[in-house]
This record gives C-alpha cells, sequence and structure tokens, in this order.
C-alpha cells in the first residue's frame, strides 16, 4: 500500500516537472500547436478507443476468471493499429486540402498517429492491471513510463528542434515500451492463456461489443465536442499563440485534477468494478453513490486548492512566457472538476449496462455550450465560461433523485474525517492575515491547508483499504 502511495505522489510530482518543462522548451506557438495534436489524440481516444475500452473494464475480472484475458487483448489490436492508421490517412487529406497542419511535416503526423496507437496500448493495459488488483505493477510501469517519456521528450527537442512532433516523438516511444513491459508484466503474473479459441474480431466487436459500445461512443463524441473541441475554435478565429496561452493555463488545472483522479482511481475504481459484480444486492446499490463520493471528495479539495493557490501554482508550474494564464487556470480548474464528478455519477449506466442513458444528458450539455457561446460575443472567457456552465448541466442531468439521497448519505459518512471545527478556525485565521502577508506566501498557507486536509482523508481511505 505505501509502495502504491509513494509511486502515485512520485507520478503526481512528474506531472508538474512535465509542464513546467514543456513550456520553458516550447514557445506559446508550438504548445498551441501540440495541443492540437492531443485534441486529435483525445478524439479517437474518446470516440473510438473508449467505448471498447468501458467494455473490457467491465468484462476484465470474468475473462480473467476464464482465462481469456491475454488472448482478448490480442484480439483488440487489430483494430486498435486500424485507427492509427486511419488518423494518418485522415491528417495527410485535411493537411493536403488545406484545412489543417499545411506546414506541419509528414513526421510529425505519422508520430501524431502514432500516438493514438501507444496510448490506447498503453492506458488499456497498464490501468488493467491495477484493476485486477496488482497495484504495485501498474504504479511502477506507470511512474517509470511518465519519467522515461519526460526525459525521451526533453532530448529531443534539445537535441533536434523544439517543436511540438519531437516532444510527443518521446512520448510515443515511452509508451511503446511501457506496453512491451506490461505484457511481460502480464505473463509474469500468470494470465497468459494457451486457449486459442478466440472469436474473429468484426464477430466480437458486433455481437458483444457494439450494442454496450456504441451508446458510448455517442457520449464520449459529445464530451470531445464540449471539452476539447474549442482548441480548433481559438485556432480558427484567434491564433496559436492566444491558443497555446489558453491550453497553458488550462493544463494546470488538468494536470492537478487527472493527478488526483488517478491518486483516487487507484483504490476507489478497483473497488467499484468488484461492487458491481457483488452477490449482495444491497452493496450493488450504493456503489455508484460511494464511488461518487470517493471521487468528489478528493476533487473537491484539489478545486480549492487550486482556486486559492493560482498565482503560485502558475509561477511554479509554467514557463516565463506563459505567467499570464491565471484566469485559463481558475476557469479551467471549473471546468475539469465538475466533468470529472459528471464522468464519475455515468458510471451508474455503466454499472447496469444502460449506456445508451448517457447519451442525453451530454448532448443536452453540449448544446447549452454552444448556445452561450453563440449569443456572447466570441471571447477566450466566454468560451471557457459556456464549458463551465456545460460541465455543471452535465452533472445535474446524471444525477435521478435516488442516487442523490443515496449520495447524501454516503457522503455523510465521507466528511466525518475531517476535523471541521479546527478548520473553520484555520480558515478564519487566514482570513484575518491576509493584509499582513505577501500574496504569493499567502497563496502558499492555502495550499498548504488545503494539503494538509487531503492528507488527513487520504489516510482514512488507507485504513479503509488496510481493514479490507
Amino acid at each position: 500500500m505505501l509502495i502504491t502511495l509513494a509511486g502515485r505522489l512520485v507520478q503526481f510530482a512528474l506531472l508538474f516537472v512535465n509542464i513546467k518543462v514543456m513550456t520553458s522548451l516550447l514557445v506559446p506557438t508550438q504548445y498551441g500547436l501540440m495541443s492540437l495534436y492531443l485534441a486529435i489524440n483525445l478524439f479517437f481516444g474518446f470516440v473510438f478507443v473508449n467505448p471498447v475500452g468501458t467494455y473490457i473494464n467491465r468484462h476484465l475480472r470474468l475473462w480473467q476468471g476464464e482465462g481469456l484475458l491475454y488472448s482478448k487483448f490480442r484480439l483488440f489490436l487489430p483494430y486498435w493499429a486500424f485507427l492509427a492508421i486511419a488518423c494518418f490517412v485522415g491528417l495527410i487529406v485535411a493537411r493536403a486540402a488545406g484545412l489543417l497542419f499545411e506546414d506541419e511535416s509528414l513526421w510529425a503526423l505519422f508520430i501524431c498517429s502514432l500516438l493514438v496507437l501507444s496510448s490506447t496500448l498503453f492506458n488499456t493495459l497498464v490501468p488493467s492491471l491495477n484493476l485486477l488488483g496488482h497495484d504495485k505493477s501498474f504504479v511502477i510501469l506507470t511512474v517509470v513510463t511518465s519519467a522515461l517519456g519526460l526525459a525521451l521528450s526533453s532530448l529531443f527537442v534539445m537535441v533536434f528542434e523544439a517543436n511540438a512532433g519531437n516532444w510527443l516523438a518521446g512520448l510515443v516511444f515511452s509508451q511503446l515500451l511501457g506496453t512491451c513491459l506490461s505484457f511481460a508484466f502480464y505473463k509474469r503474473l500468470g494470465l497468459k492463456s494457451t486457449t486459442s479459441q478466440a472469436e474473429p474480431v468484426i464477430q466480437v466487436l458486433s455481437k458483444s461489443v457494439l450494442p454496450y459500445a456504441w451508446p458510448v461512443l455517442l457520449y464520449t463524441l459529445l464530451i470531445w465536442s464540449s471539452f476539447q473541441a474549442y482548441r480548433f475554435v481559438i485556432e480558427e478565429y484567434f491564433s496559436l499563440l492566444e491558443l497555446g496561452l489558453v491550453v497553458a493555463g488550462y493544463s494546470v488545472a488538468i494536470q492537478i485534477i487527472a493527478a488526483t483522479e488517478q491518486i483516487a482511481n487507484t483504490w476507489f475504481l478497483p473497488r467499484f468494478y468488484a461492487e458491481c459484480d457483488s452477490p449482495n444486492p444491497a452493496v450493488r446499490s450504493q456503489a455508484t453513490a460511494k464511488y461518487v463520493c470517493s471521487m468528489a471528495t478528493p476533487v473537491i479539495l484539489a478545486l480549492f486548492a487550486v482556486l486559492t493557490g493560482a498565482d503560485l501554482l502558475i509561477k511554479i508550474m509554467l514557463g516565463a512566457a506563459y505567467q499570464d494564464t491565471k484566469i485559463y487556470l481558475l476557469l479551467g480548474v471549473l471546468i475539469e472538476a465538475f466533468r470529472v464528478v459528471a464522468n464519475a455519477t455515468g458510471l451508474r449506466f455503466h454499472q447496469s449496462r444502460q449506456t445508451s442513458r448517457l447519451v442525453w444528458p451530454a448532448f443536452f450539455a453540449l448544446l447549452l455550450i454552444i448556445a452561450l457561446a453563440a449569443i456572447q460575443d466570441l471571447t477566450l472567457v466566454s468560451i471557457m465560461v459556456s464549458m463551465i456552465t456545460g460541465a455543471i448541466f452535465l452533472l445535474v442531468l446524471m444525477f435521478d433523485k435516488s442516487l442523490l439521497l443515496n449520495v447524501f448519505t454516503a457522503g455523510a459518512r465521507q466528511f466525518k474525517v475531517f476535523p471541521a471545527a479546527l478548520l473553520v478556525l484555520v480558515f478564519l485565521g487566514l482570513v484575518v492575515l491576509k493584509p499582513y502577508l505577501e500574496f504569493q506566501f499567502y497563496s502558499a498557507l492555502w495550499v498548504v491547508l488545503w494539503a494538509l486536509v487531503g492528507a488527513s482523508y487520504l489516510r482514512s481511505v488507507l485504513k479503509q483499504v488496510k481493514q479490507q
């Protein structure tokens, strides 16, 4: 347990270092260009990989019990390779038509396409180790791959040219190595099956995966359109320079919320999937509510830490050319916090295998974002405010009365871990001291406060895990 926690904290620190090094080595225009490449990668990941990935996550334990895990993974390889090829062809066509990346080399387009394959393989195989209970192997692979990716990306942009393609090349090579190592872990863990009676991939996709996954595909397409497509809007109506600045500030929020989500999911996601298949109906009925509360608590703490320590975080995490991005950090962390909790709430439809019910909340949230953006003057801030409103609306639509009551019940137990009276006293003390402190020092005190509260919560989580 302590190894897992230490590994997750190292991974958290690497995320900080990664964005600092990236914004120090890449100018804002190249950072903006890289954000477009990553948006394309997320498009394929969200729309074509995530639906299949949720199907895989939901059936991992079943396949492990049947001895089919290794052969099932191999079954999806042709599909994932096809997506990378489709991405490369699409980028070449877009470049030839003058729609995107007119001045970019074929090397950069190839790396972007290869990233689709490497990130799919890595983000499917490695997290599966955690879901199967091998959290130490998962953390070790994740940390090693993150550190190697940062080192290779930095090396490539310093030795060759400081551009988006070379930075992503380091990420691709590290993920491919991490994927190869994960296969070795699976073999060592005895999860390789000798059976060869797996169905053809087309048959599996049509018979088993498609009915479960197509609504998830629509949902993730809508989510991508709501929270990633803004990059192309900014590039079209503003500039790559402004896109780079917006994404830099937003990325600090994304990294912090994502790191919080990943650390929490190390313990909470495997427990959620285990409780989904519990023979006890009471355990199954409470699974989603417990998961939502378990995820919301650390995300809220991270949100408060960012809101109160924004100036300090900008100075620490971003390069000199990106210091004027505080407003994008503040707006971005609100978007991410509501989006992550909404996504956690949506897992109730995965639990019941009613994934088609995900589509309408995402559709109406996207519709609201478009409507709000259309009726306002199109500015960088108005775009992000529209996204915040859409994320809140998505979260509201994900709830029903029964789940809301269960969440309140579970939440009452979760928040008992905090020494509330002490927290109020510290809060009042910081308010009183504000006129007498330098602003960055004041921000640092707030970050320390929320870190201490988070440590208190984490201690209670580890205690629960140890008891189980």
